[in-house]
């Protein structure tokens, strides 16, 4: 394995300290340049072609929000997006901007360097692209038919799990659906559970949906979207009814996607939609195949579209899985699943 090359941009030259440090903990990262704002992230992203940036949101001269702009316009690089955790809304904003991933700065120096290391080590491998797919527009031309609250037992319910890239993916599956979408979403979504306000926040901006963090009890609706909150697990529970359940000391996540499919089997059986997104290690794979035993259907974001394809292949490695498609075609295609009852359109 080669060295990683990694450019460290942030305006307190205390945290670029750190985290040069941290990084240079693990012998295959190298920091080759650090810049205090984004004006310098820039030069230097020309001048030393990193295989990876740490970006920083608030900054002098030119803010992080502006450096991702111009660096994935010009000369994209995969961007992990450090910030603290008032910042949260703001940095999945640089995430739809074209960032990958987003961590919590303060959560790095108490933790150290193992977290920090292995997001470094995948993203760094992601293959990033000048024009990226836009996130924030939502979807007007597909008309769908409304489900009355009354009629809710009836509808559709659509699982989401993801984790590395995860915010990106969810963002654009979301913000392509249409007003009055037919069916409920529940996301089970890794990602520090300081940044699950921000998150819903953010997504709220990007889809017609109605955005919520889930909490015990709640009636699973059509045309919401509930993620699951931090440290616990979201569950369907009986009646269509939200139930969270605490992370044990036995649980590797929280959320845990496999807990959410399993339950989606259970109550949902065939009004049951699995989805598994971009993201590392095979949380999902065994709760997904329980959603296909179950009578429902189930999707694999395919390799080319996402982030990390290791949740997504050890979904499809069941042989479980009805449809491996780009994360483009997936809102399309569930439009399409609550309109006429097909999933994928054979030819």
């Amino acid at each position: 394995m080669g060295t990683i090359r990694v450019l460290v941009v942030d305006d307190s030259a205390f945290s670029r300290e750190l985290i040069s440090s941290l990084l240079e903990e693990d012998g295959f990262v190298e920091v080759v340049g650090s810049a205090e704002n984004g004006m310098q992230a820039v030069m230097l992203n020309e001048k030393l072609r990193p295989d990876l940036i740490t970006m920083d949101i608030a900054m002098p001269v030119m803010d992080g929000y502006e450096a991702i702009e111009t660096i994935m316009a010009h000369t994209p690089v995969p961007i992990l997006v450090l910030t603290s955790l008032y910042d949260a809304e703001a940095a999945f904003k640089a995430v739809g901007m074209g960032a990958l991933e987003v961590m919590d700065k303060d959560c790095i120096s108490a933790a150290g360097s193992a977290e920090l290391i292995t997001k470094v080590n995948y993203l760094s491998k992601v293959k990033v692209i000048r024009h990226l797919y836009s996130i924030g527009r939502r979807a007007q031309s597909q008309e769908v038919q409304p489900v009355t609250k009354a009629k809710h037992l009836d509808h559709p319910v659509i699982a989401v799990a993801a984790s590395t890239g995860g915010p990106k993916a969810v963002a654009s599956l979301l913000g392509a659906l249409p007003p009055g979408f037919p069916a409920s979403l529940l996301i089970a979504q890794h990602i520090g559970g300081e940044f699950i306000p921000g998150l819903a926040s953010w997504l709220s901006k990007v889809t017609s949906l109605d955005v919520r963090i889930a909490s015990e009890g709640d009636v699973i609706l059509p045309g919401f979207v509930y993620l699951a909150p931090a440290g616990k697990h979201l569950l369907v529970g009986r009646n269509l009814t939200a139930s969270l359940e605490n992370q044990s000391s036995r649980d590797i996540y929280a959320p845990s996607c496999d807990k959410l499919f399993l339950s989606l089997a259970e109550h949902c059986t065939d009004r049951a939609v699995g989805i598994v997104l971009t993201g590392m290690g095979r949380d999902g794979a065994l709760g997904i195949a329980s959603v296909k035993q179950a009578g429902g259907v189930t999707i694999a974001q395919d390799e080319e579209t996402s982030v990390v394809f290791g949740m997504p292949r050890a979904a499809i490695e069941t042989k479980r899985v009805d449809c491996v498609m780009a994360l483009q075609d997936i809102a399309p295609s569930l439009i399409r699943f609550v309109q006429t009852g097909e999933l994928c359109r054979r030819h």
